[in-house]
């Protein structure tokens, strides 16, 4: 059986929490969609950021130096706006075009993952998975969740109301018992949190028309 291997270098440590599951489901996704059963998803190796390397470019050109063996590196940068555009031209593409260039052993097959403003905002996308997640039966109203795709995205602190939420959850538990383990919460989501949800979002559809093209390219789907 082929394997695909997927590497992602990511802005932050909840992100690498959240994204690799995604990835990797996003990826089975589609291979299954063109029958390609052959093709197994490797779990996603986390590039680590450098703390000596300041310039994010340079960062990225490292992360590809790193991400030698693996078909796919999976570039994270959050919008911090509503236009992806701004942050695909800053924090991708000149980063990207440095791969391009390079002479060395680099992966060359970059995808970037862009959520609007953060990776949050995909967090708050499947409100049945995040209410189970959490573990309350509050009703969507009662948490301040919004249920169309626009809302979500027009959200420029989806980290804060995703804040607010475990807050009104935990509000009548013990002191003890509102602490969250961010970590643990961002790892459940990426592994339960709906796709089709997903698929409401503009910035998770441009995800997936860009891995698609990279996996044709690869010669992996059709």
């Amino acid at each position: 059986m082929e394997e695909l291997r997927l590497a992602l270098y990511a802005e932050g440590t909840t992100d690498e929490q959240f994204l690799p599951s995604i990835l990797q489901r996003t990826c089975e996704q589609l291979i299954a969609k063109h029958n390609q059963t052959a093709v197994n998803v490797v779990d996603p190796r986390i590039i680590a950021r450098k703390k000596n390397i300041a310039n994010r470019d340079e960062s990225i050109l490292q992360a590809a130096r790193e991400a030698i063996d693996f078909h796919i590196l999976v570039i994270h940068a959050d919008a911090d706006s509503y236009s992806q555009e701004k942050a695909l031209k800053e924090r991708f593409q000149p980063g990207y075009e440095l791969v391009k260039l390079s002479n060395e052993q680099v992966c060359k097959y970059l995808v970037p993952v862009v959520p609007i403003y953060m990776t949050e905002a995909w967090l708050l996308a499947d409100n049945d998975a995040l209410r189970k997640v959490i573990g309350t039966n509050m009703k969507v109203h009662e948490l301040g969740l919004v249920q169309k795709a626009r809302l979500i995205e027009a959200d420029s602190n989806p980290k804060q109301t995703l804040k607010n939420i475990v807050q009104k959850a935990y509000a009548n538990r013990s002191r003890r018992h509102q602490q969250v383990d961010l970590g643990i919460l961002y790892r459940s989501l990426g592994r339960v949190i709906r796709l089709e949800q997903l698929e409401n979002l503009k910035a998770y559809n441009q995800f997936v028309h860009d891995l698609t093209a990279t996996l044709k390219k690869l010669a992996l789907i059709p």
